[in-house]
């Protein structure tokens, strides 16, 4: 291999783990902004499979969508995704792999509840039509924290 060959394959490896860090942010920003059909659009159209920590296993993304519809737009009801610490790694032309760490916070207002979780994504990636997808997307929790204000304002945690 020539070196302007070996270059040039480090640069499309570098230009897909952009591309797959963008991918995962827009993930966790439409989740925060409750925007559905652009969380479904960030997994592959077909063979998707999800499993969180505390969901139904969903086996393709119109899954994950049909169970983020049954939670509704709850009113006052307010997320934030934090997710860093990607480890990205090219496992061939059009696949890849990736762990994420994940803080999330939650508040609902009508509930007074706020809930924090910390954990760890594990994920494949597989790239079709020239973009990449999340193929498969596994959550687990390291820890969970749910608080929740009385009526007086005194917070009783959960753990």
């Amino acid at each position: 291999m020539t070196d302007l060959a070996a270059i040039e394959r480090r640069l499309q490896q570098l230009e897909d783990c952009k591309a797959i860090c963008d991918l995962k942010h827009r993930y966790f920003l439409s989740c925060d902004r409750h925007d559905v059909p652009s969380v479904r659009d960030c997994f592959a159209p077909v063979g998707a499979v999800i499993e969180f920590e505390g969901f139904p296993r969903c086996e393709s993304r119109d899954q994950l969508v049909d169970m983020m519809n049954s939670f509704g737009g709850r009113e006052g009801f307010f997320t934030m995704h934090h997710g860093h610490n990607p480890q990205i790694t090219i496992t061939g032309a059009n696949t890849a792999s990736g762990v994420w760490a994940l803080y999330f916070s939650s508040i609902h207002i009508g509930s007074r509840q706020l809930t924090q979780i910390a954990g760890e994504y594990h994920e494949e990636y597989i790239r079709q039509d020239g973009r990449w997808y999340i193929q498969t997307s596994s959550f687990r929790r390291q820890f969970f924290l749910a608080e929740e204000a009385d009526a007086d304002g005194a917070i009783k945690a959960k753990i």
